[in-house]
């Protein structure tokens, strides 16, 4: 069983009104699941996108200025390849400074930990400022609030201090991870739909009107046929990341509350395996049968 299957079918973050911010480590597991899952959808977009875009230049090769056409495509999955991996960077960095906070608060070495635990908020703070990413009004009040939450009295001094000094710098961060990811998704998403309608008509409706042609196998037919609508379920997956995102974003809030229980993100990701092993399906399918159009 994979990871998807196995590490994020319940993710929950939880808070205890102990010294620490938690001791089954509940909050460092979710934020490793959180970037696992999304790194896979990260590499499946540089994928989906390559395999569609390769696919249309195979196409329109006998069209006016093949080389342009090539080198204005190369260009723009570059510039697509570099944004992805910067939001991976900010993904990872997160990451890391969820696993150190959880080491603040469980490690006896508190002031080792402490300190890394800054600089890693310090280079998040770097990061989150030359973001070209607009926030609204709405939000920067959203940034504000946080920073002035009061934060839960029975944490540790040390904790608490890091909690204070952080508030605004991870919430921003996340904000602006939230439009970085919607950006990303909707490429995956278009890409898909050209896939979709690519794959419809190659494996679907040319082989069925091509009532004279002579390699016409039904059970690949009906595979195939099955398989496309199996890809057409891939829009909730979408909303199921975007709506993960948001709350690991709201269990921040409530660790700095405080809370007891900050609530779950129950089987918001758990689809996105089978979405993924749908694609991989998709991808054996084509290789294995014929191209009706070249």
């Amino acid at each position: 069983m994979s990871l998807l299957s196995t590490g994020v079918v319940i993710i929950s973050l939880t808070a205890c009104s102990s010294n620490t911010v938690t001791k089954s480590q509940n909050l460092s597991a979710s934020s490793v699941a959180y970037t696992e899952t999304v790194n896979e959808l990260l590499d499946e977009t540089i994928k989906q996108v390559i395999n569609v875009d390769s696919k249309i230049l195979v196409r329109t090769r006998n069209g006016t200025n093949p080389r342009k056409m090539l080198e204005e495509k190369n260009e723009t999955l570059q510039d697509l390849i570099g944004e992805i991996n910067t939001f991976r960077g900010h993904t990872v960095l997160m990451n890391s400074y969820f696993l150190n906070l959880q080491g603040l608060a469980d490690s006896e070495l508190k002031n080792d930990v402490g300190v890394n635990v800054g600089r890693i908020s310090s280079r998040i703070h770097a990061r989150s400022s030359g973001e070209k990413a607009v926030l609204t009004e709405s939000e920067e009040g959203y940034i504000s609030k946080i920073g002035s939450m009061m934060i839960g009295s029975y944490y540790a001094a040390n904790i608490k201090a890091a909690l204070k000094r952080d508030a605004p710098i991870i919430a921003k961060q996340l904000l602006l991870q939230e439009k970085q990811l919607a950006k990303i998704l909707g490429i995956l998403q278009d890409r898909l739909d050209t896939r979709s309608r690519m794959y419809l008509y190659e494996n679907v409706v040319a082989p069925y009107i091509d009532t004279k042609g002579q390699h016409f196998d039904e059970s690949t037919w009906v595979e195939s046929r099955r398989q496309w609508f199996e890809l057409q379920q891939s829009a909730p997956i979408f909303a199921s990341v975007k709506e993960a995102h948001e709350a690991l974003r709201q269990a921040w809030e409530d660790i700095l509350r405080g809370k007891r229980d900050i609530g779950a993100v129950d089987m918001m990701l758990v689809d996105v395996n089978d979405f993924l092993e749908t694609l991989d399906a998709l991808d054996e399918s084509r290789d294995q049968s014929r191209s009706i159009i070249q």
